[in-house]
């Protein structure tokens, strides 16, 4: 079978189309559908927004798929949106994987594939498995059966157990250049070519942030808010000022994705008990009411950190474009549309400094993800350190 690719045009799409810029992950895998290097486990690894996950899912289409693939029949679009009954995908809203749901893929892992061909189990967030939730699933994935396949996704493999990682094979999927993940705009979402190519320069290479640039104007809104900042960072005032915006723009973007989830589940609760008063004085009620308020709780915590970690990034990318002034770099700067306030800040610091600017940025964002430092309090320290002098 041949592999598809994606950035080359082609007029069918096939379940490998999604994946911008990874040629040589395409013709591994599609070798491996084939049945040239076959193996029970698999790491995906690679950078935020490389694809590890839509690698992994189109990976499982194509395995479950007759046509080895095709992205067009019943098998491939239930498998590439989750809903394939010998496809489990674990997602992690949370900041960690709990030891009762890898009991419960480690069972299902075990079943016998409903449509004959692979049973499939597919965790998106492996770097989140702690000892005790990783040893739950050694032996499943040591010794699986026949028909079952273990699909991982880490950022890097030093971010997965050593026992996961020495019985799976890796994956490595890299950064797409700007010009590729353009080209996909444009050619799979009809994106008008000069916002398809500030898209590409703002993601970074990161596909999904890539489409939501050029989809959303109030997200193209948000980050331009967001890459302003370093250059009014002149006062003290101001650092507290910028760090309390971060906050709450992380606080809105997160609240207009969960609020209807929440209220949702709650509802799904509520119905689950009906409207007996005397059910929901029950311990039943009221402990199913606690595990979900703790659940959403840790979900938002979770997509908070996602929202502040990617401004962060953001900020990151006017300080790497001010030292790319300030070295004599050619080519466009990933913040082209404020190369004004990025000249300035060049002119008034030293590279010595941006790096230290980022080093700081580094240092936030450990003391918020390891530590478990209050976003507020590490971005206003984060802040003063980034202060224009």
């Amino acid at each position: 079978m041949s592999a598809a690719v994606p950035e080359s045009g082609t007029r069918r799409d096939t379940v490998w189309s999604a994946l911008v810029g990874q040629r040589h992950v395409v013709d591994t895998l599609s070798r491996a559908v084939a049945g040239q290097g076959m193996t029970h486990a698999w790491l995906f690894t690679g950078p935020p927004g490389s694809g590890r996950s839509n690698a992994a899912l189109a990976f499982a289409a194509a395995l479950q798929c007759p046509d080895g693939g095709c992205g067009h029949c019943h098998t491939c679009q239930t498998a590439l949106a989750g809903t394939h009954p010998d496809v489990s995908v674990t997602r992690s809203e949370t900041s960690v994987l709990y030891i009762d749901d890898m009991r419960d893929l480690v069972h299902r892992s075990a079943l016998s594939p409903v449509q004959k061909r692979w049973q499939i189990m597919v965790i998106e967030d492996a770097d989140r498995l702690g000892e005790r939730t990783g040893n739950t699933l050694l032996k499943a994935i040591e010794e699986p059966t026949p028909k079952t396949v273990w699909l991982l996704c880490a950022p890097t493999l030093e971010d997965v157990l050593p026992t996961i990682r020495s019985r799976a094979r890796n994956i490595s999927l890299s950064t797409p250049t700007a010009d590729e993940v353009a080209r996909f705009l444009i050619a799979k979402d009809g994106v008008p070519e000069p916002v398809a190519a500030f898209a590409a320069r703002a993601s970074q290479g990161h596909i999904g942030r890539a489409r939501a640039l050029a989809r959303d104007e109030a997200t193209r809104n948000r980050r331009r808010e967001v890459v302003a900042l370093p250059g009014r960072l002149t006062s003290l005032g101001a650092c507290m000022n910028a760090a309390a915006n971060l906050v709450d723009i992380a606080k809105d973007e997160t609240e207009a994705i969960t609020d209807s989830t929440n209220a949702r589940e709650m509802s799904d609760l509520d119905t689950t008990y009906g409207d007996d008063r005397k059910a929901k004085q029950s311990r039943s009620y009221k402990a199913a009411l606690r595990e979900l308020t703790h659940s959403q709780k840790q979900r938002q915590k979770r997509r908070e950190m996602d929202v502040i970690d990617r401004s962060l990034m953001d900020i990151m990318s006017v300080y790497r474009d001010a030292i790319a002034l300030q070295s004599g770099a050619a080519g466009a700067l990933v913040n082209e549309e404020v190369r004004g306030e990025i000249v300035d800040i060049a002119r008034r610091s030293t590279p010595e400094e941006n790096i230290r600017r980022n080093d700081a940025i580094f240092l936030a964002r450990e003391n918020m993800t390891e530590f478990n430092a209050t976003p507020l309090l590490a971005l206003e320290s984060m802040m003063v350190t980034l202060r224009i002098r």
